[in-house]
């Protein structure tokens, strides 16, 4: 049977398919429970990220120095790909206490020069989904320009690749769909460090790691 789950656009309308499962295989009641436990938990941890955004906006004189700067995707023969203003990533990124750097764009996809996203270069405190790829040395192999990038010189750079699925995939596209509170914590310790205040999310799931540690 062919799904378009991946298509989906939050963490939360991908977990939703869970209860197309629970009818295919009559746990109907156990799929719905699933998912507004989920859910819950998601959406109480999205607004303790949130709540904390503003309070630290109310102590300071600069509230962008709270929402650090967000970059996505790689590029390919010059040409940068990343995700749109209204994909997965983007509201990811935005319930994580980020500020995506194409977040005002209502696509899903776009495309860029690599001058284009290069004169965001010492904008943005953060990479995050470097396509594939998952060692330092091999993004500098494909693109040797991105060494310029703060990000990249900061130290700066998150792949989703921390953790592999019985099958050997990327377990981000796997496991964490029925996870979401755990990858938007997962993500947000990326981003911001710690949120006071969290408890009930399981800190051992680690999908988003630092290439520059391992």
């Amino acid at each position: 049977m062919l799904t378009s789950e991946w298509q989906e656009n939050t963490p939360l309308a991908k977990l939703e398919w869970i209860k197309l499962y629970g009818i295919l295989f009559g746990l109907r009641a156990q799929a719905d429970s699933i998912f507004e436990q989920e859910k819950n938990k998601y959406e109480t941890l999205k607004a303790l990220i949130a709540s904390t955004d503003s309070l630290s906006s109310l102590v300071s004189r600069h509230s962008s120095e709270h929402c650090p700067r967000v970059l996505a995707g790689m590029s390919y023969g010059g040409v940068w790909h990343a995700s749109g203003g209204k994909s997965f990533t983007a509201n990811l990124v935005r319930d994580a206490g980020g500020c995506y750097v194409w977040a005002s764009d209502t696509s899903r996809e776009l495309t860029f020069s690599f001058e284009e996203v290069y004169a965001l270069a010492d904008s943005v405190d953060m990479w995050v989904n470097p396509s594939a790829f998952g060692t330092v040395d091999e993004i500098l192999s494909l693109e040797p320009r991105v060494k310029n990038i703060k990000a990249f010189r900061d130290k700066q750079v998150f792949q989703n690749d921390g953790l592999k699925g019985p099958g050997a995939g990327n377990d981000s596209y796997e496991g964490a769909i029925t996870r979401p509170a755990e990858l938007l914590w997962n993500l947000t310790k990326c981003i911001k460090g710690s949120v006071p205040g969290v408890n009930s999310i399981d800190t051992s799931y680690k999908w988003y790691r630092n290439i520059y540690n391992f």
